[in-house]
């Protein structure tokens, strides 16, 4: 909560980030791993959340085989607005409880990533929405897992993953399979009986913020001189 007060007041920008949120267009700052500690450093701590949540999250054979080789951070100026406005909508309607995000991991082919980040996401009512595989289990909107060995089956032998702010509000819980329905009246995202995945059905409740690279473990972690990771 402490950390999420600090992002929202600007106390984590990185430096350029101010600027970036002035422009038209979307900007990508690359965070690459440190050896070195730099107290209160705005990159540093950028990069090792998102490390973090994939790390923390990861489960079966992926937790000893995958290495996060680098991390982007993503700020596409209307996106940011758009979700900004509608948190504080929802902050107002639902409380300030269930007005903050939660990280979801979100699985695509490599070539729309950049796409949704300069536009941000689709979701069902906008044009050209479509489902990647079916009409959705538990309904027709935008999925997101906690946990990245989730979102991994649906990247299709890709080394990228989405790690978005979603603001899930109000959530129904489904009991059973719910094929391809709308959004359950009174309620603002559905989520799966097994609760590892989240349903979205408004594009402005999702940010994309990083884009999170990986690569097979093969050998012992180690920095290289510079201060990255091998």
């Amino acid at each position: 909560e402490h950390l999420q007060k600090q992002m929202t007041s600007g106390l984590l920008m990185l430096d350029g980030e101010e600027e970036a949120l002035k422009k038209t267009e979307t900007t990508y700052f690359p965070l690459m791993p440190e050896r070195a500690y730099k107290e209160g450093s705005a990159s540093q701590i950028h990069f090792r959340l998102a490390e973090s949540q994939f790390y923390r999250l990861v489960t079966g054979d992926s937790a000893n085989l995958i290495r996060v080789t680098k991390v982007e951070y993503v700020v596409s100026p209307k996106v940011v607005k758009r979700f900004k406005e509608y948190q504080s909508k929802l902050k107002k309607e639902r409380g300030e409880t269930l007005s903050y995000p939660v990280l979801g991991f979100h699985g695509t082919d490599e070539k729309n990533i950049k796409l949704i980040c300069e536009l941000g996401f689709k979701t069902p009512g906008d044009s050209g929405f479509h489902h990647k595989t079916d009409t959705g289990y538990y309904g027709a909107g935008v999925y997101f897992s906690e946990y990245p060995s989730y979102s991994m089956g649906y990247i299709r032998g890709g080394s990228k993953l989405m790690l978005c702010q979603v603001l899930a509000g109000k959530v129904y819980e489904c009991k059973t399979l719910i094929m391809g329905a709308s959004l359950v009246k009174g309620y603002d995202s559905h989520m799966s009986p097994c609760k590892k995945e989240l349903v979205i059905f408004n594009s402005a409740a999702i940010l994309p913020c990083y884009i999170i690279y990986f690569t097979n473990a093969k050998a012992a972690f180690s920095y290289d001189m510079a201060g990255s990771k091998k």
